[in-house]
């Protein structure tokens, strides 16, 4: 199995796009793209790590499987009672996830806040639901 850094030089350089020309392509800068290929931050000389956003990023532009990427930066690992996800059911996997860390991270916030201000929260809340429910812009 080839290391994420050799799957991201071999198919640009398959592709036959420069360093600039990927990165516009996948959506990110050309430094962190350099720095992915290196797998290494020149700054802090720490392996560089890929969201599996930026691997979704990827996978779209350079026509690579999502979960080849997942695997080789480590997010997944291969045994033989692997299953494998299709990209969709990997994506919305990732999204619930976010969805989870974010609803943590409100709530976390939410609960930094005094008793009268987190009611204030939870009825400002319930105004913006009542409102998109009918079809109001409170900004307007």
């Amino acid at each position: 199995m080839d290391t994420l850094q050799e799957i991201l030089i071999n198919k640009r350089k398959d592709l036959g796009l420069s360093l600039r020309k990927a990165a516009k392509l996948i959506g990110i800068s050309h430094s962190y793209l350099n720095n992915l290929e290196k797998g290494i931050d020149p700054n802090t000389k720490a392996p560089v790590n890929p969201t599996p956003e930026t691997l979704s990023l990827i996978s779209e532009a350079y026509k690579i499987d999502y979960n080849e990427l997942m695997i080789a930066a480590g997010y997944i690992t291969v045994g033989e009672n692997t299953k494998v996800y299709d990209q969709d059911e990997t994506k919305e996997g990732i999204e619930d996830m976010l969805n989870y860390y974010r609803s943590l991270q409100l709530s976390n916030l939410i609960l930094e806040l005094s008793p009268k201000n987190q009611e204030r929260v939870i009825e400002y809340v319930k105004l913006l639901k009542l409102s998109e429910k009918q079809g109001l812009d409170l900004d307007e």
